[in-house]
Protein backbone atom coordinates (compact mmCIF):
# COMPACT_ATOMS: atom_id res chain seq x y z
CA UNK A 1 0.00 0.00 0.00
CA UNK A 2 1.61 4.00 -1.10
CA UNK A 3 1.48 6.22 1.28
CA UNK A 4 -1.04 8.81 1.45
CA UNK A 5 1.27 11.67 0.44
CA UNK A 6 2.28 9.35 -2.35
CA UNK A 7 -1.66 8.75 -3.44
CA UNK A 8 -2.62 12.45 -2.75
CA UNK A 9 0.45 14.46 -3.11
CA UNK A 10 -1.10 17.97 -3.82
CA UNK A 11 -3.27 17.26 -0.96
CA UNK A 12 -0.40 17.03 1.32
CA UNK A 13 1.58 20.18 -0.15
CA UNK A 14 -1.53 22.11 0.55
CA UNK A 15 -1.82 20.54 3.86
CA UNK A 16 2.27 21.31 4.48
CA UNK A 17 1.98 25.10 3.17
CA UNK A 18 -0.94 25.66 5.45
CA UNK A 19 1.08 24.45 8.41
CA UNK A 20 3.99 26.18 7.41
CA UNK A 21 2.01 29.83 6.65
CA UNK A 22 0.41 28.83 10.35
CA UNK A 23 3.82 28.97 11.46
CA UNK A 24 5.17 31.88 10.16
CA UNK A 25 2.05 33.71 11.33
CA UNK A 26 2.83 32.75 14.78
CA UNK A 27 6.26 33.57 15.17
CA UNK A 28 5.35 36.66 13.61
CA UNK A 29 2.62 37.50 16.19
CA UNK A 30 4.89 36.28 19.03
CA UNK A 31 7.72 38.77 17.51
CA UNK A 32 5.44 41.69 17.37
CA UNK A 33 3.87 41.25 20.37
CA UNK A 34 7.61 41.08 21.87
CA UNK A 35 8.40 43.97 19.93
CA UNK A 36 5.12 45.77 21.15
CA UNK A 37 5.67 45.05 24.77
CA UNK A 38 9.04 46.34 24.54
CA UNK A 39 7.84 49.69 23.20
CA UNK A 40 5.67 49.83 26.29
CA UNK A 41 8.56 49.20 28.66
CA UNK A 42 10.71 51.85 26.93
CA UNK A 43 7.96 54.33 26.90
CA UNK A 44 7.08 53.97 30.88
CA UNK A 45 10.93 54.17 31.30
CA UNK A 46 11.24 57.59 32.21
CA UNK A 47 15.21 57.26 31.89
CA UNK A 48 14.27 56.55 28.20
CA UNK A 49 13.23 60.33 28.11
CA UNK A 50 16.28 61.95 30.38
CA UNK A 51 18.67 60.59 27.67
CA UNK A 52 16.59 61.74 24.73
CA UNK A 53 16.47 65.27 26.24
CA UNK A 54 20.12 64.96 27.03
CA UNK A 55 20.71 64.35 23.77
CA UNK A 56 19.23 67.04 22.40
CA UNK A 57 20.82 69.23 24.80
CA UNK A 58 24.38 67.91 23.71
CA UNK A 59 23.12 69.12 19.73
CA UNK A 60 21.64 72.59 20.85
CA UNK A 61 18.17 71.79 21.05
CA UNK A 62 17.81 73.60 24.47
CA UNK A 63 13.85 74.55 24.45
CA UNK A 64 12.71 71.25 22.00
CA UNK A 65 14.63 68.97 25.02
CA UNK A 66 11.90 70.07 27.63
CA UNK A 67 9.59 68.19 25.55
CA UNK A 68 10.60 64.45 26.51
CA UNK A 69 12.17 65.81 30.21
CA UNK A 70 8.43 66.92 30.77
CA UNK A 71 7.55 63.20 29.99
CA UNK A 72 10.05 61.95 32.71
CA UNK A 73 9.00 64.40 35.11
CA UNK A 74 5.42 62.82 35.10
CA UNK A 75 6.77 59.49 34.99
CA UNK A 76 9.11 59.94 38.12
CA UNK A 77 8.54 62.91 39.86
CA UNK A 78 11.01 61.90 42.97
CA UNK A 79 13.61 61.06 40.89
CA UNK A 80 16.80 63.03 40.80
CA UNK A 81 17.63 62.44 37.19
CA UNK A 82 14.96 64.36 35.58
CA UNK A 83 15.24 67.48 37.77
CA UNK A 84 19.00 67.24 37.25
CA UNK A 85 18.69 67.34 33.84
CA UNK A 86 15.80 70.03 33.82
CA UNK A 87 18.22 72.39 35.99
CA UNK A 88 21.06 72.01 33.39
CA UNK A 89 18.86 73.34 30.46
CA UNK A 90 17.49 75.77 32.50
CA UNK A 91 21.31 76.95 33.93
CA UNK A 92 22.38 76.62 30.01
CA UNK A 93 19.90 79.19 28.86
CA UNK A 94 20.72 81.88 31.91
CA UNK A 95 17.17 80.93 33.40
CA UNK A 96 18.62 81.05 37.29
CA UNK A 97 15.79 80.80 38.90
CA UNK A 98 14.43 78.20 37.22
CA UNK A 99 17.98 76.00 37.04
CA UNK A 100 17.78 76.77 41.18
CA UNK A 101 14.51 75.56 41.69
CA UNK A 102 15.45 71.96 39.52
CA UNK A 103 19.09 71.65 41.32
CA UNK A 104 17.33 71.81 44.96
CA UNK A 105 14.60 69.35 43.87
CA UNK A 106 17.55 67.11 42.09
CA UNK A 107 19.66 67.66 45.37
CA UNK A 108 16.28 66.71 47.81
CA UNK A 109 15.61 63.45 46.13
CA UNK A 110 19.39 62.29 46.49
CA UNK A 111 21.21 63.08 43.46
CA UNK A 112 25.14 61.94 44.14
CA UNK A 113 26.20 64.34 41.21
CA UNK A 114 28.30 67.67 42.43
CA UNK A 115 27.54 69.57 39.41
CA UNK A 116 24.12 70.15 40.64
CA UNK A 117 25.59 71.50 43.99
CA UNK A 118 28.42 73.90 42.12
CA UNK A 119 25.87 75.20 39.56
CA UNK A 120 23.23 75.98 41.91
CA UNK A 121 26.08 77.63 43.95
CA UNK A 122 26.72 79.99 40.92
CA UNK A 123 22.97 80.42 40.08
CA UNK A 124 22.35 81.58 43.51
CA UNK A 125 25.69 84.33 43.36
CA UNK A 126 23.70 85.82 39.63
CA UNK A 127 20.96 86.17 42.13
CA UNK A 128 22.52 87.79 44.10
CA UNK A 129 21.63 85.47 46.85
CA UNK A 130 25.34 84.92 48.35
CA UNK A 131 24.66 83.69 52.10
CA UNK A 132 22.58 80.59 49.98
CA UNK A 133 25.51 80.26 48.22
CA UNK A 134 28.11 79.86 50.71
CA UNK A 135 25.94 77.90 52.86
CA UNK A 136 25.56 75.35 50.56
CA UNK A 137 29.34 75.48 49.28
CA UNK A 138 30.22 75.07 52.91
CA UNK A 139 27.33 72.70 53.95
CA UNK A 140 28.70 70.53 50.51
CA UNK A 141 32.29 70.62 51.81
CA UNK A 142 31.76 69.06 54.95
CA UNK A 143 29.74 66.35 53.33
CA UNK A 144 32.81 65.41 51.27
CA UNK A 145 32.22 67.59 48.44
CA UNK A 146 35.37 68.75 47.77
CA UNK A 147 36.39 71.19 44.70
CA UNK A 148 38.46 74.20 43.99
CA UNK A 149 35.11 75.06 42.01
CA UNK A 150 33.27 75.27 45.27
CA UNK A 151 35.95 76.82 46.71
CA UNK A 152 36.14 79.63 43.91
CA UNK A 153 32.16 80.14 44.58
CA UNK A 154 32.44 80.09 48.03
CA UNK A 155 35.07 82.92 47.57
CA UNK A 156 33.37 84.67 45.01
CA UNK A 157 29.98 85.04 46.95
CA UNK A 158 31.68 86.38 50.22
CA UNK A 159 33.25 88.92 48.28
CA UNK A 160 30.42 90.11 46.14
CA UNK A 161 28.92 90.39 49.28
CA UNK A 162 31.58 92.67 50.34
CA UNK A 163 32.51 90.40 53.48
CA UNK A 164 36.33 90.80 52.46
CA UNK A 165 37.65 88.87 55.50
CA UNK A 166 35.76 86.15 55.06
CA UNK A 167 36.48 85.71 51.21
CA UNK A 168 40.23 86.32 52.15
CA UNK A 169 40.92 82.57 53.11
CA UNK A 170 38.74 81.17 50.46
CA UNK A 171 40.77 83.53 47.85
CA UNK A 172 43.92 81.71 48.88
CA UNK A 173 42.67 77.96 48.95
CA UNK A 174 40.97 78.42 45.86
CA UNK A 175 44.61 79.93 44.51
CA UNK A 176 45.73 76.59 45.11
CA UNK A 177 43.87 75.23 42.74
CA UNK A 178 44.47 78.49 40.44
CA UNK A 179 47.81 79.68 41.10
CA UNK A 180 48.11 81.92 38.10
CA UNK A 181 44.52 83.06 37.99
CA UNK A 182 44.64 86.77 37.61
CA UNK A 183 41.37 87.34 38.44
CA UNK A 184 41.53 86.14 41.97
CA UNK A 185 44.82 87.61 42.37
CA UNK A 186 42.64 90.59 42.21
CA UNK A 187 40.23 89.70 44.09
CA UNK A 188 42.79 89.39 46.91
CA UNK A 189 44.16 92.34 46.57
CA UNK A 190 40.95 94.28 46.47
CA UNK A 191 40.45 92.33 49.48
CA UNK A 192 43.60 93.08 51.43
CA UNK A 193 42.66 97.01 50.80
CA UNK A 194 39.19 96.78 52.07
CA UNK A 195 40.60 95.09 54.76
CA UNK A 196 44.01 97.17 55.22
CA UNK A 197 45.98 94.77 55.47
CA UNK A 198 48.79 96.25 53.69
CA UNK A 199 51.14 92.86 53.07
CA UNK A 200 48.77 90.44 51.58
CA UNK A 201 47.52 93.38 49.09
CA UNK A 202 51.25 94.15 48.39
CA UNK A 203 52.32 90.08 48.08
CA UNK A 204 48.95 90.03 45.66
CA UNK A 205 50.00 92.94 43.56
CA UNK A 206 53.55 91.60 43.57
CA UNK A 207 51.95 88.12 42.07
CA UNK A 208 50.12 90.05 39.82
CA UNK A 209 52.88 92.32 38.29
CA UNK A 210 54.81 88.49 37.85
CA UNK A 211 52.51 86.60 36.41
CA UNK A 212 51.46 89.28 33.58
CA UNK A 213 55.42 89.84 33.33
CA UNK A 214 55.13 86.24 32.07
CA UNK A 215 52.35 87.04 29.61
CA UNK A 216 53.95 89.96 28.17
CA UNK A 217 57.06 88.01 27.35
CA UNK A 218 55.03 84.65 25.49
CA UNK A 219 52.63 87.38 24.03
CA UNK A 220 56.45 89.09 22.69
CA UNK A 221 58.44 85.96 22.27
CA UNK A 222 55.15 84.58 19.47
CA UNK A 223 55.55 88.01 17.09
Amino acid sequence: MQPVFVKHPRRWFAVWAALLALGFVGVYGVDRAILAYSERVRASDYMTYVAEATHMAEVGQLEEAFIPLREALALAPYAPEPHLVHGHLHYRLQQWEDALLAYRRALQYGTPEIGARLNAMWASIQLGRYADAVALGEVSIKSGFTSPVMVRYIAEAYYRAGDYAEAIPYIEEALKGYPNDLYLWEHLMQAGRRTENEALEQRARNRIQSIQGQLDAVSGAGL
